[in-house]
């Protein structure tokens, strides 16, 4: 505590950004907490949160749990253990039932050669800790049938640039560059 923070405030121009003010305040627990993010929104410290890669205005935080809004106007919870694990969902159950997903599924086998979009989702989700939101939303973005058979090739390349999209790749690396 007692560190000094400074940001600015911007906004996006047709030409880039402008600057349109800033905030210098002491880290003090109070007005700004140790161990936070934090933007200028409005001329006021506004605290962020990065979890799973998604950007979300915290709204509270309390034991554990931080209640956000994402930049499209959805709430979601954030849960984290003492080991520095978390995980998001709509709900509070719903995210502690991620984050103790996360925590016990540790992927280290072999890749099988095809298998079904099901069967994908538990794979890719144990060796990249995605949560369930992340990965629905993508099933569904993608329109991809869960009954329908799938190589590690195939998902590989639909899961470009996705989050977790690299370990993915570091897995099948492991195996030769090839699966099972």
């Amino acid at each position: 505590m007692g560190n000094l923070l400074m940001a600015s405030e911007y906004l996006k121009k047709e030409n880039g950004f402008v600057p349109v003010g800033g905030r210098a305040d002491i880290v003090d627990g109070k007005t700004l907490k140790p161990e936070c993010w934090y933007i200028v929104e409005n001329r006021m410290w506004v605290e962020v949160d990065f979890t799973d890669g998604v950007f979300s205005y915290v709204l509270s935080n309390k034991r554990g749990v931080k209640k956000v809004r994402t930049e499209s106007g959805e709430e979601l919870y954030i849960v984290s253990d003492d080991k520095g694990n978390s995980a998001h969902g709509k709900t509070i159950k719903e995210a502690r039932k991620d984050l103790v997903f996360k925590v016990t599924a540790n992927f280290d086998g072999v890749l099988p050669d095809s298998a079904t979009g099901a069967e994908w989702v538990a794979i890719y989700r144990a060796v990249t800790g995605a949560c369930s939101a992340g990965v629905r939303g993508f099933v569904e973005e993608t329109g991809r049938s869960l009954d329908q058979t799938y190589t590690a090739s195939e998902i590989g390349g639909l899961v470009k640039g996705r989050y977790g999209a690299e370990r993915f790749v570091e897995a099948m690396k492991k195996n030769g560059g090839k699966t099972a």
